[in-house]
This record gives C-alpha cells, sequence and structure tokens, in this order.
C-alpha cells in the first residue's frame, strides 16, 4: 500500500528543472538502457580485476604470506559490515523502483529520503561498532603467531570496520540512481574510484605504509565512487536531505518485515563467504588461507562479470514485474541463464587446462593451485553464477521470505559440510562442501520457483 506523506507532494517532489529524470525510461528504450549501462559496468569491472591482477602480486610480495592471510582473514571476519543495514537499503529500492514503474515522483521521493536518512543513522552505528572491536583481542582470537602480524591485527580489523559503515552509509546513494534506471552513472563513477584507488595503493606500497593503512586503501574502493553521486544529489535534490526523523517510524513498518527477511539472507550470505576463510585459518593454516583466497580469485572471474550488470537489471526485472510483463521476463531470464552456463563451461575447461600456471604466474611463485582445488572450484563457480541471476529476480519481486529459507539451508548445508571435508580432503574438500551446499541448498529450489512465479 502506498503510504500517504506527512509532507505534501509539492515538497517531496522536486519541479522537473530541479530533480533528476523522474518519468519510467519509454519502453522501446529499455534495451539500450541496459545495454549501455551493462556495457559500463562490465568496463568498470574489467577495470577492476585489471588492477587486481597488479596489486594481488604486489600487495602479496609486500606483505608476505602471513600478513596477506591475516589480511583475508579479517576481512571475512568483518564482512558482517556490508550487512548492518537490516534490509533497509534493497527494500527501499524495490519501492522506488516500483513508485517510479507508476510514475509516481511524490512516493518515490518519500522513499528516497528515507533512505539517505537509514544511511546516516547507519554510518553512526558502524563507527561505534568500530569502537567495540578496538576493545577485542584479535591476535589471540585468529591465532596470529607473527610478530609483525600480531601489531597491525587489532588496528586492521578496526579499519576494515570504518570503511565497511562508510560503505553501508551510501548504498542508498547507488539505489536512488538506479531505482530512475539511471543505471550508467554508477559504473562510470566506479571507473574513476578503481583509477584513484590503485594510484593510492601504488603510493602506498612505495612509501612502506602498515597493513592497516594499505587495506584501507582497498577497502575504501567500495565506497569513494559514491560521493560524486552523493555530491549531484546534493546540488540538484537538497529537498531529499531534509531530516524527516518523525517518518522513518512508519516507513519502519511499512518496509520491516522485507527488510527483516533480507537480514536474514544477509547474515546467512555472510556465513558463505566468512566460514570458508575462518576455517582454514583455524583447521589448516593462514598460508593456505592465501591460498584458497587466490585461487577463489582466480575462479571468480566470471561471477565479478555478473555482479557487475546484476544492479542493472534488479531495477529493470522489478518494473517489468511491477507492470505485469511475465512474457518478457521469462524470455530474458532463460536466455541470460543459458547464456551464463554456457560461458561457464568454457571457462572451467580454460582454468582445468592452465589454471596452475596462472596463479603461478599471478603470484610470482608465491603459491600454486592443485588440479583437484581448481576442478571443484569449478564445480562452485557453475552453482554460484547461476544462484546470483535466480536470486536477482526474486530479489526485484521482493521474494524474500523463499530466499531466506535457501540462504539459510545453504549455509546450513556449508556448517554441517565443511570441516569434516577440510579434514578428509583438504582446501578441494572445503571447494565440495561450498558447492553442494548452494547446489542443494539454493540453487535447485530458486529455479523451481522462479519457474512457478514466471508461469503464464
Amino acid at each position: 500500500m502506498q503510504p500517504s506523506p506527512p509532507d505534501s507532494p509539492a515538497d517531496l517532489a522536486a519541479s522537473p528543472s530541479q530533480a533528476l529524470e523522474h518519468a519510467p525510461a519509454p519502453a522501446a528504450g529499455l534495451r539500450r538502457i541496459l545495454l549501455t549501462a551493462s556495457a559500463w559496468a562490465l568496463v568498470e569491472r574489467i577495470l577492476r580485476m585489471a588492477i587486481s591482477l597488479v596489486s594481488v602480486p604486489l600487495t602479496l610480495g609486500y606483505l608476505g604470506n602471513e600478513r596477506y592471510g591475516l589480511w583475508m582473514t579479517a576481512l571475512s571476519a568483518t564482512a558482517f559490515m556490508s550487512y548492518l543495514d537490516f534490509g533497509l537499503t534493497p527494500t527501499l529500492k524495490n519501492r522506488m523502483t516500483e513508485a517510479h514503474a507508476r510514475g509516481d515522483r511524490a512516493g518515490f521521493a518519500h522513499y528516497a529520503s528515507g533512505n539517505l536518512t537509514f544511511g546516516l543513522a547507519l554510518l553512526i552505528i558502524g563507527l561505534l561498532v568500530a569502537v567495540g572491536a578496538g576493545l577485542l583481542d584479535w591476535p589471540q582470537l585468529m591465532r596470529v603467531t607473527d610478530p609483525i602480524a600480531r601489531a597491525d591485527a587489532t588496528q586492521l580489523v578496526v579499519v576494515m570496520v570504518i570503511t565497511g559503515a562508510c560503505y553501508i552509509s551510501l548504498v542508498g546513494v547507488d539505489s536512488i540512481f538506479t531505482a530512475r534506471l539511471m543505471v550508467s552513472k554508477p559504473p562510470i563513477w566506479a571507473t574513476v574510484g578503481d583509477l584513484v584507488t590503485f594510484g593510492l595503493l601504488v603510493l602506498g606500497i612505495h612509501f612502506r605504509v602498515s597493513l592497516p593503512v594499505l587495506a584501507g586503501i582497498i577497502a575504501f574502493q567500495a565506497a569513494i565512487y559514491r560521493l560524486p553521486l552523493l555530491a549531484e544529489l546534493i546540488v540538484r535534490e537538497p529537498q531529499l536531505f531534509r531530516p524527516r526523523w518523525s517518518q522513518l517510524p512508519e516507513l519502519l513498518r511499512e518496509v520491516g518485515p522485507s527488510s527483516v527477511l533480507f537480514m536474514g539472507m544477509q547474515i546467512s550470505s555472510v556465513v558463505l563467504s566468512s566460514l570458508p576463510n575462518v576455517l582454514v585459518a583455524r583447521v589448516l593454516s593462514l598460508s593456505d588461507v592465501a591460498t584458497f583466497s587466490i585461487v577463489q580469485r582466480v575462479m571468480a572471474i566470471p561471477v565479478q562479470l555478473i555482479v557487475a550488470v546484476l544492479p542493472v537489471f534488479w531495477p529493470a526485472f522489478t518494473a517489468a514485474w511491477t507492470r505485469g510483463e511475465k512474457s518478457w521476463l521469462r524470455r530474458h531470464l532463460a536466455r541470460i541463464l543459458l547464456l551464463t552456463a554456457a560461458a561457464i563451461v568454457v571457462f572451467d575447461v580454460g582454468i582445468a587446462l592452465f589454471g596452475n600456471q596462472l596463479v603461478t604466474w599471478w603470484t610470482r611463485g608465491h603459491t600454486s593451485a592443485e588440479r583437484p582445488l581448481l576442478y571443484v572450484m569449478g564445480g562452485w563457480l557453475f552453482v554460484q553464477s547461476l544462484v546470483f541471476w535466480l536470486s536477482i529476480f526474486l530479489h526485484s519481486i521482493t521474494d524474500f521470505r523463499f530466499e531466506l529459507f535457501c540462504y539459510v539451508a545453504s549455509a546450513l548445508l556449508l556448517v554441517a559440510l565443511a570441516k569434516p571435508l577440510i579434514v578428509w580432503f583438504g582446501l578441494p574438500g572445503l571447494a565440495l562442501a561450498m558447492a553442494l551446499s548452494l547446489l542443494i541448498g539454493s540453487f535447485l529450489p530458486m529455479l523451481f520457483r522462479a519457474r512457478h512465479k514466471l508461469a503464464a
């Protein structure tokens, strides 16, 4: 149900001369919008991967395996910061997209203003979490033995929490643009942010900065490009930034149930993404964490390209669902899944043949990849890539309850399978646990759900 905003429509919705584009995109122009935005998203992600191709051996050679493994473990331990928005941002993104698809400018402004207010509140919460994180004994918790790494551990975690707080506070800025199908602007500015971050990384290594500073430079990459987008909103739509604290209880009552479900998915995602590195660190060693993280980065190259274009298709799927265009959704989702599956199979064959040489060359001999690990990670990659597309469709139609079931099932399966399989088979056993948990817990149920939702 569309709420009645406390402020008047004229106060909430800017005039055409003041505001960014509010009218829904014509159907004829949707393909052009998606293609242009997808192209920019792929350019940005390819640039980021190219920078990673150079920066990983630079940082690994500068830090060494022990401190690099500490960095990866700290990233896993603080991954929850990316999901501290309590599921509010994606829920509000769907509400804004639905309002935009209906041409409801006042409703859009109502949700956009609330989104920005939540961002400010999340920044404050994140900074408080950083203070608490600084009081814990992280060297002991992460079983760090290297003296230099022990000195860096607590500061590193605090830096990761602070950069995570900056990230979550600005995510809503992206949503305002993408909900209007202005989906090219975020990747364009992200491209600029990638170049700036890489320049700072090179300078940091040149001046031999500490691990917390170096990690902070990389982590801030996710937030820095959103600053120009924030500035554009402030200049062109300042009415969105007027404090409306009285609206928050009503807004929370409306989006709260869906947000709680999404937050449950996020918690499950934290388990799925963080548990592998944490278990490897405790069962094997930090050097094995470095090896597994690097192999996973190589295997996840196609995933990175998929993730790059997901924000482009999410609002398009939401708009099509709002307008009842099931045939368009069926046709495009089926094509996307088939093309993705074919591309992943080709990639897996290439990795099976040349993956070890690629990892050894990339890390300048610091680590290598055993063929069993590459083979099993290929299966994980296939399932993960298809799950992303099915999940983004379910995201777009706010089917969060079913998604929560899938993510919880996958997380529980991973918890049950990961440790014994690591003990029996080492790193390939972990990869097998990851693939099986996604296949059984998420992919198959999501596939049947999507077919049911899109049935004529």
